[in-house]
């Protein structure tokens, strides 16, 4: 099946080996089984239950749709210094439009991101010609991919287990991306976790099972059977139902008899558990390198420090997954003579797309700056170019920048004489 497919492709090794033994793990050791970390809280955190704490989830989230929105392009360098764009390069389409028939880029790049921080690395298989000229991008379940690394060189060695056992791939036909250390975060924050999954399963259950009651009925004197004029009746059921029915059909329940109703507040212990809470969800932004506010903890979030934090997320937290799919396209999507020449880099600009009035500022520093040519600008947005719009001329000092008209009439009225 996947192996013969891996065979038919040129997958394997330049030696050609192919190992048949496949994986094993204990049935009566759980520790054994892939994915298993054991939490003290008693939780089993794995990388598909960490995905049902919220906090995680939003921090997986933000990282991988993060670098999925951001278009990565491949670049060419002129011999004067500059670059231009290569669309004509093979792994451009497979970068910036669709990495294969049914999977769109930005897809494929939120996918191994997710892979990368739920199990330590992603991986996709490239298909390329014999010239390692490469066609296509295909995930690979990391559960299924196994890395052993030479003890001297630290080289690599990428087996793929399947139903037919385990075949070798050759280096070169993987992209890796791998977690800071190539160990898992859902491992290495196991305990805060396992934590926040316990705090958030004990609240369900209390607030489903009411464990805690709204409050409590109270009356001035005490409630026997025969206090009314239904002798013999349980007076207490009889209030309780009758409480229960008005506020099930949402009226306002109306207690004779003297009755008072008392909600309870939160207690310090409950106001505790909430702030241990917030905390949980601090921590594991800690582990993931994420900004409290991105993960909507808010306590410290402000307009002033916002943005601040916002830019740290980018230097301190994407730039490691920036900087490595980079390396990791040059090593492997770039055959050897083209790497002195090529480059691809994701274009951050995307992240103001959503800033329409930081976006335009930008851009009238530039031109202002001579930095950039209206026109420039104009390709940037979609727009057409205007004539004379290539010069760089500082719009506020000069009027010859201002664009042509678009007719060769001066008076725009057409009744100047």
């Amino acid at each position: 099946m996947f192996g013969n497919f891996f065979r038919k492709r040129g997958a394997v090794d330049k030696h050609g080996a192919i190992e048949s033994k496949s994986a094993s793990y204990s049935l009566v050791d759980p520790t054994s089984w892939p994915g298993y970390f054991p939490a003290s809280s008693g939780v089993s955190v794995t990388p598909e239950t960490a995905l049902n704490c919220a906090a995680v989830n939003c921090a997986v989230r933000v990282i991988s749709e993060a670098i999925g929105q951001l278009p990565i392009l491949v670049y060419r360098r002129k011999a004067d210094g500059s670059k231009e764009r290569a669309p004509d390069h093979p792994a451009y389409k497979l970068l910036h439009d669709q990495s294969n028939d049914w999977t769109p880029a930005p897809a494929l790049k939120v996918a191994l991101m997710r892979d990368a921080m739920l199990y330590g690395s992603g991986f996709a298989w490239i298909d390329q010609t014999s010239r390692a000229v490469p066609l296509a991008l295909f995930r690979l379940d990391p559960k299924a991919v196994t890395v052993e690394r030479d003890s001297f060189t630290g080289e690599p060695v990428y087996f793929l287990s399947t139903v037919n056992g385990r075949t070798q791939i050759a280096r070169t036909s993987i992209l890796h991306i791998p977690a800071p250390g190539g160990e898992s975060l859902i491992h290495r924050g196991s305990e805060a976790i396992g934590l926040a999954m316990a705090m958030q399963t004990f609240a369900a259950k209390l607030f489903g099972n009411n464990a805690m009651p709204a409050g409590v009925i109270t009356f001035p004197k005490q409630l026997t059977p025969g206090s009314t004029t239904d002798k013999g009746a349980d007076v207490t059921r009889k209030i309780g139902l009758a409480w229960k029915r008005d506020t099930t059909a949402g009226s306002v329940p109306v207690l004779d008899g003297g009755g008072k109703f008392e909600p309870f507040s939160f207690s310090p212990v409950d106001a505790q558990f909430l702030e241990l809470s917030n905390r949980n969800t601090i921590e594991i932004a800690r582990l993931f390198r994420v900004p409290p506010h991105m993960l909507f903890e808010l306590g410290r979030a402000t307009w002033a420090n916002a943005e601040a934090m916002g830019a740290e997320f980018v230097q301190y937290s994407l730039n490691y997954w920036l900087e490595t799919w980079q390396g990791e396209i040059a090593l492997k999507l770039f055959a050897d003579g083209e790497r002195d020449d090529l480059a691809a880099e994701f274009l951050l600009d995307a992240f103001l797309k959503g800033d329409t009035a930081s976006r335009y500022d930008a851009y009238s520093k530039a031109i202002s700056s001579r930095f950039m040519s209206p026109n420039e600008v104009r390709a940037r947005e979609n727009l057409p170019p205007f004539k004379g719009g290539d010069k760089f001329e500082n719009p506020n000092t000069s009027s010859s920048a201002l664009p042509a008209p678009l007719n060769d009439n001066p008076d725009p009225t057409g009744i100047a004489a």
